[in-house]
Parts: structure tokens; C-alpha cells; sequence
């Protein structure tokens, strides 16, 4: 009577996804007279022993963005499950205009604030 066997050893996955390009921090200034700007960057890439089955995005290149700062990510994943995950911040400012009469600019006359700066009138 003849006999197999047949050994698997299971080698489990537990290396996670790597990548490059992860964007650093990016400043965009609101045009005069919107609430959002459309800001781009270079998408980072993941990588994998195994190889890459996902990558979610929570916003993409070219997507608007309002005043402030917003968290973007990227999670990379394998098909063992294994993630990693590039973070990195989108911070949309505003211009902020100072009115130039504030500084008394007249030497004792009165300032006008202007759309161009401003205008004196001697007393």
C-alpha cells in the first residue's frame, strides 16, 4: 500500500504597503471674491511585496477647497489587508486687507480708505 504526504507551510503576509510621493503641506490663497480654491499635487504611490489591491482617496487632485485646513488621505492596502496610509494637510487662506488709514498716514488730515489705498484731505 503506497502513502503521501504533503506538507504547506503558510507563510502569513504581515508586511505593509509602502510608498513614495507623499505630498508635503499645501498652501493655496482664496481668489478675491471666492469661498474655494482649486488646489493640485502629485499623488503619492504605493507599493507592495504583494502587491497594492486598493488605494482610497479622500480627495483628489483638482479638487476645490474652502477656507481652512482639511486633512487629505491616501490608505494604501494589500491583499493580505496590511495598509499604510500618507497624510497630509491642504491649508486655503484668506488675503486679509488692512486699511492703510489706520496708521494716521495724513499728519493730522482726514484719510479715506480707497479700493487702490487711500486718499488725504488736508484739514
Amino acid at each position: 500500500m503506497a502513502s503521501c504526504t504533503l506538507t504547506i507551510n503558510v507563510i502569513l503576509d504581515t508586511q505593509p504597503p509602502t510608498f513614495t510621493g507623499c505630498p508635503a503641506q499645501r498652501q493655496s490663497l482664496l481668489p478675491s471674491g471666492s469661498d474655494r480654491v482649486i488646489v493640485t499635487w502629485t499623488e503619492p504611490v504605493g507599493s507592495d511585496n504583494i502587491g497594492i489591491t486598493n488605494t482610497e482617496r479622500s480627495h483628489r487632485p483638482g479638487d476645490s477647497f474652502s477656507f481652512g485646513v482639511t486633512q487629505v488621505t491616501y490608505t494604501f492596502s494589500d491583499r493580505a489587508g496590511n495598509q499604510a496610509s500618507c497624510i497630509f494637510s491642504v491649508n486655503v487662506t484668506a488675503r486679509v486687507f488692512s486699511n492703510p488709514c489706520e496708521s494716521n498716514p495724513c499728519s493730522g488730515g482726514i484719510c479715506f480708505y480707497t479700493s487702490n489705498g487711500y486718499t488725504c484731505h488736508c484739514k
